[in-house]
C-alpha cells in the first residue's frame, strides 16, 4: 500500500495533524525497512509498505482516534 494514500485519508477524514501522530508511533517499525521520519511525514507515490505495517497503522488510528481505515486502504 502507498503511504501517501493513508496520509491523504487521515488528512481528509481525521485532521491534518493526525498523520504526524501516526507517523511518530509507527516510525520505529518502519525504520526496520530503512524508511526515515521525513519520508513518512512527507511520503511520495513510490513509498510502499507491507500489509503488516498497514495493519499496525490501522491499529494506531483506532487507538488514537477511535476510527479505522476504510477497507480499500487495507488491501495491497
Amino acid at each position: 500500500m502507498q503511504i501517501i494514500k493513508i496520509k491523504e485519508w487521515c488528512d481528509a477524514n481525521i485532521t491534518p495533524m493526525a498523520w504526524q501522530r501516526v507517523a511518530l508511533k509507527i516510525l520505529p517499525d518502519l525504520r526496520e525497512q530503512n524508511i526515515s521520519l521525513s519520508e513518512i511525514q512527507n511520503p511520495n507515490d513510490s513509498l510502499v509498505i507491507e500489509n503488516r505495517y498497514v495493519i499496525q497503522i490501522d491499529n494506531i488510528i483506532q487507538e488514537l482516534y477511535e476510527v479505522e481505515l476504510p477497507k480499500e486502504l487495507k488491501v495491497i
